[in-house]
């Protein structure tokens, strides 16, 4: 599903986050319900990735633990989400939000010219 750049803005500041200014937004959706989600796919050079998760750790209770077996909580594919054909995709998850009730997944696969696919799977709990 294709966003617009009000709509991709409004899921960043839902989820609460702010991206380096050369990560590049490839994917956005939001699903409201009893418990809200969203997914946002993004690449970025490898190394705002380290600047962007650092943000990320620094606001959470512990760190991720990246690996392949929980490459399963970003999902099932969709048209534009399709983190089972990322290679050497590796996926963690940290609480987050007020009072930690939220979610993020966070997966991280190396791409093309020293950048990387983050895909960030969000939800209530």
């Amino acid at each position: 599903m294709a966003t617009t750049g009000a709509d991709q803005t409004a899921i960043l500041q839902r989820i609460d986050l702010t991206l380096p200014p050369s990560a590049q937004m490839e994917y956005a959706d939001y699903m409201a319900g009893m418990d809200d989600a969203a997914r946002v796919l993004l690449v970025m050079p490898q190394a705002d990735w380290t600047t962007f998760l650092a943000g990320i750790v620094r606001r959470s209770p512990r760190p991720p633990e990246f690996t392949e077996e929980f490459n399963f909580a970003l999902g099932p594919g969709k048209q534009g989400w399709n983190p089972e054909s990322a290679k050497g995709l590796k996926t963690g998850q940290v609480a987050w939000g007020v009072n930690e009730s939220e979610g993020l997944n966070i997966g991280v696969a190396p791409a093309a010219d020293g950048t990387v696919r983050v895909f960030i799977f969000w939800h209530q709990t």
